[in-house]
């Protein structure tokens, strides 16, 4: 281990940072870095500061619209092209029990609380805290699954509903918009022009997500048996959801001689 990211509530820097040092003693302060905003993440240089371990806080805290923002920056770290043939080896923190998180967790992100260690806030011991490198058969399967299409559109049609709930409809579509930028290569014209509005009220984000829901439900049948295939092999998965170490059973059942 020579480098590690935290990604966290500002409040609880000290906290992981104590936890760290305590966990792996031979990494120097340097060494350990540690993210606490949305506008530090956006900021922050994949390229030059690649991390050996990722550790994840569920309940961010940076949005009060979303609950479980640490899935998403998962799945933006997924996304990001500086990271794109990397093997990102994420564990996330939470205050909420594993189980209760694979329960509550229903939409494509369902796939981190399955597939990634977790560990209880708070911690009695950091050797409970336990870093496994990923296999890179089952990390691709994981990647592959939570950013296919359907999955992509699916985050993104949800982060929309949200926005209609919220009284700052402006300011909190620019992450929305910018997700959707980001997928700009596999979006229609008439959505790529969409991203030009100025969305100032909830019938033009009503229009957005209409568009996106439409097409969503447009997929190809090949698309679909492609899901189809993803969704079997992650039921196989949850047989495991009531194995302590869920992780590294999955990439048991994942690695290149299951695979073939």
């Amino acid at each position: 281990m020579k480098k590690l990211l935290i990604i966290c509530h500002k409040s609880l820097e000290n906290y992981f940072k104590e936890i760290a040092q305590n966990k792996y003693p031979e990494l120097s302060e340097r060494a350990i870095t540690a993210i606490t905003s949305k506008k530090d993440f956006e900021r922050h240089s994949f390229k030059t500061k690649k991390p050996d371990a990722i550790w994840i806080l569920v309940e961010l805290c940076w949005s009060q619209l979303e609950i479980k923002q640490g899935y998403n920056i998962a799945l933006d770290l997924m996304q990001k092209t500086e990271l794109e043939n990397e093997v990102l080896n994420i564990s996330f923190f939470s205050v909420r029990d594993r189980k209760l998180l694979l329960k509550s967790t229903n939409d494509e992100k369902h796939i981190f609380p399955k597939a990634f260690e977790h560990h209880l806030l708070t911690l009695e011991d950091v050797n409970e805290i336990e870093t496994h490198k990923q296999n890179i058969n089952s990390y691709n399967f994981i990647r592959n699954y939570a950013l296919s299409k359907s999955h992509l559109i699916s985050d993104i049609t949800h982060r929309l509903e949200t926005v209609l709930l919220s009284d700052h409809i402006p300011e909190n579509m620019v992450p929305v918009l910018d997700r959707l930028r980001a997928i700009k290569s596999i979006l229609p014209q008439g959505i790529i022009d969409l991203l030009e509005v100025e969305y100032r009220d909830k019938s033009e984000v009503t229009t957005l997500l209409d568009e996106l829901l439409a097409l969503k439900d447009s997929y190809t049948p090949d698309n679909k048996i492609e899901e189809k295939q993803k969704t079997r092999l992650l039921r196989t998965i949850v047989i495991l959801e009531d194995v302590e170490d869920v992780g590294s059973r999955i990439k048991q059942w994942l690695n290149p001689t299951v695979m073939t």
